[in-house]
């Protein structure tokens, strides 16, 4: 049980309206979250997502490689594959104003995401060298949420188009603003 000051206006974290304290309590039991801050909060990976740290190298320039967990899906049994972090860095990296994103940071340092030896590795190579690079990637929506401007901008209002995590969104109550998260029984990790 999580009481919140008001009504999150998207649940879309990456849409303009959407990144508010509210909602990041919500997002995060519900989307998925390659890394995690630990008790002394250093970011390190998170084994639901990836099977190992991402290999960070940083000559001739920054390339991080992240290895995706086979297990993890898409509340519909769709793999979390390259093809979602490609749409997301695609959305949010500031290219395309249909979009209306509350950040670029990170992602428009970025000069690619492209699938590496099988649809489980991401490589994204930096224009730029961006410190925070752990950052990014949280919350991950899929592709097919992250390729259409309506869907992006507007879907996400007051419910979840999908689930990624622990948790999914059973229901909203709008007299009495309650939001009704369920365990989602197609969770891979610990329960």
């Amino acid at each position: 049980v999580w009481p919140i000051s008001g009504v999150p206006a998207n649940f879309n974290y990456n849409q303009l309206d959407g990144p508010n304290a509210d909602g990041a309590w919500i997002i995060n039991a519900v989307m998925p979250q390659p890394m995690e801050a630990d008790a002394a909060g250093k970011l390190t990976f998170r084994p639901d997502y990836l099977t190992g740290e991402p290999k960070l190298e940083t000559t001739p320039r920054q390339v991080v490689t992240y290895q995706l967990n086979p297990k993890a899906i898409w509340y519909d049994g769709t793999p979390i594959t390259a093809a979602d972090y490609i749409a997301q860095w695609k959305v949010l990296n500031g290219t395309n104003n249909a979009f209306h994103i509350a950040s670029s940071n990170g992602y428009n340092q970025i000069e690619s995401v492209v699938q590496g030896a099988d649809k489980f590795e991401v490589i994204v190579t930096f224009k730029t060298p961006f410190s925070d690079w752990k950052s990014l990637f949280w919350p991950l929506y899929p592709a097919s949420t992250n390729t259409d401007p309506k869907i992006f901008n507007a879907g996400w209002k007051q419910k979840f188009l999908t689930s990624g995590g622990p948790f999914k969104f059973q229901s909203y109550d709008a007299t009495a603003k309650i939001f009704t998260f369920v365990p989602n029984e197609k969770w891979w990790g610990d329960k």
